[in-house]
């Protein structure tokens, strides 16, 4: 039998403000994530790029998203002719 090695793994104190803290949380509520994955997600992304990443969802990002959500679930939708149309008005 082969044991399997458990990869090592650092742990940091991070303190976070309020804010910041509770805005971690309603991201991480909404997405289904914890916000410790969030945290090691960022941590990677700028581990990776040396810099933060600069496609992070902002809060009105996620307000958008939620909005046509919300605007789907009331049947405000276009079909896709409609939608071309209003690509071919702009183009024109």
């Amino acid at each position: 039998m082969t044991a399997v090695r458990k990869p090592d793994f650092q742990t940091y104190d991070v303190e976070l403000d309020e804010e910041i803290a509770g805005r971690l949380r309603q991201i991480a509520e909404r997405t289904g994530d914890t916000v410790e994955n969030l945290i090691a997600s960022a941590a990677l992304a700028y581990a990776d790029r040396g810099v933060p990443p600069s496609n992070a969802w902002t809060t009105e990002d996620l307000a958008a998203i939620d909005e046509g959500f919300a605007q789907i679930d009331r049947g405000e939708t276009f079909t896709q002719e409609e939608v071309e149309d209003q690509i071919d008005a702009v183009l024109r």
